[in-house]
């Protein structure tokens, strides 16, 4: 069974020692890796949500947000130590209008032929309104990137699910983007209140990768930040989850844990989250 890692979580560890924590995940059975690229220049988070990230914590960030001048030599490290490599997230800090994302069509297609990508992931973190005016263009940029053999997918986080006029923002990327697939984050559905469950019964055709994450049960908007914890030690139905998994579209290095953050050591929880992953499917 392959377990991916976004590279989101560890990232302070792959800043302050790149080589060994390559290793160390390894050694706790991850076998791929998902990579995240400021494609846009930036890899601060989008400013509407107001985090005021010190510039010390944003340096040391780019342990696992890579700038594009750096992305293929560190791709080529990463490979270099066993892990496998299909997905890409596009750091979205500084994309504010369909035209900021449009114009990265061209890096993206080079990017990705030159360096194996064959899924890209985009998170806008937008609800409902302002996510409409992005659909023609995330439908167009996936019709074209499938053209080159490349899937575009879009990540939720809690936002997406929020109710609006009867629907909500990921609903209506659904029904109105056919082209464009989804990276499904059972952690952050959870967080929102939504069975994750039922999206992938749901949208089990459009699922093109699965992200692991895990929601202690007291978690509320107030903890937004620090409410995450090991895969399978939290609120997350994991085990039927799993039983569902196989009904996707999913590759075989599709099951990704997607943990943002650790209250101990995010590399221990990693290990941990490998291991009740594995158990689930027993």
């Amino acid at each position: 069974m392959n377990i991916g890692v976004n590279f989101f979580g560890p990232k302070f560890k792959l800043y302050e020692d790149f080589d060994g924590t390559l290793e160390r995940l390894r050694a706790c059975g991850i076998t791929s890796a998902e990579i995240c690229v400021a494609f846009s220049g930036h890899a601060e988070p989008p400013a509407e949500l107001k985090l005021h990230i010190p510039e010390e914590v944003l340096r040391a960030m780019k342990g696992g947000i890579w700038d594009l001048d750096t992305a293929a030599e560190r791709l080529a490290a990463v490979r270099a130590h066993g892990l496998r490599v299909i997905s890409c997230h596009v750091m979205a800090g500084t994309i504010s209008t369909p035209d900021h994302l449009s114009a990265l069509l061209p890096t993206l297609l080079e990017f990705g032929a030159a360096n194996r990508i064959s899924h890209y992931v985009v998170s806008l973190m937008k609800t409902l309104e302002p996510i409409k005016a992005f659909a023609p263009t995330l439908n167009c940029m996936a019709e074209e990137l499938a053209e080159a053999g490349i899937t575009l997918c879009y990540h939720n986080h809690d936002m997406e699910h929020l109710e609006q006029d009867g629907t909500t923002a990921l609903d209506y990327l659904m029904e109105h983007c056919p082209a464009l697939k989804l990276e499904l984050d059972v952690g952050w559905a959870k967080f929102a209140g939504v069975s994750p469950v039922a999206l992938m019964e749901t949208y089990r055709d459009r699922v093109a990768l699965l992200h692991f994450k895990d929601i202690r049960p007291d978690a509320s908007p107030a903890t937004r930040d620090t409410c995450f914890t090991a895969v399978g030690e939290g609120s997350i139905p994991l085990r039927e989850i799993l039983a569902v998994a196989p009904l996707c579209a999913l590759p075989e290095d599709g099951l990704i844990i997607d943990q943002d953050d650790s209250p101990t050591d995010i590399l221990a929880d990693l290990a941990t989250g490998v291991r009740n992953i594995r158990n689930a499917v027993m």
